[in-house]
């Protein structure tokens, strides 16, 4: 975690994670470091880019998987970046038509 990290499981102490995106990911119902281990990178990164498309790029993607792992978002391999890319593009399981 990072020096000054809340006791409280906020995201914006976990690494790659600030305060503006802590900001949003409360906007979209994701308040603590907890709830985003039980959404997941991929899922958390959907429902950003649904509320904030103009200001959510790829790199929250990035940046959600390694505050999760607690890796650097810019340490992950091109072909890492390429396959959680792939992952948030795809339809999500409850949209996916039987």
């Amino acid at each position: 975690m990072k020096a000054g990290a809340s006791a409280r499981g906020s995201t914006a102490g976990l690494l790659n994670l600030g305060e503006r995106t802590s900001e949003r990911l409360r906007a979209v119902g994701i308040p603590d470091e907890a709830t985003l281990r039980a959404v997941g990178a991929t899922d958390a990164y959907r429902r950003l880019k649904a509320a904030f498309p103009e200001q959510v790029s790829a790199v929250a993607l990035y940046a959600l998987h390694g505050a999760l792992t607690n890796t650097h978002w810019n340490d992950f391999p091109p072909e890492v970046k390429a396959q959680m890319r792939a992952r948030a593009e795809e339809a999500p399981p409850s949209s996916r038509r039987r």
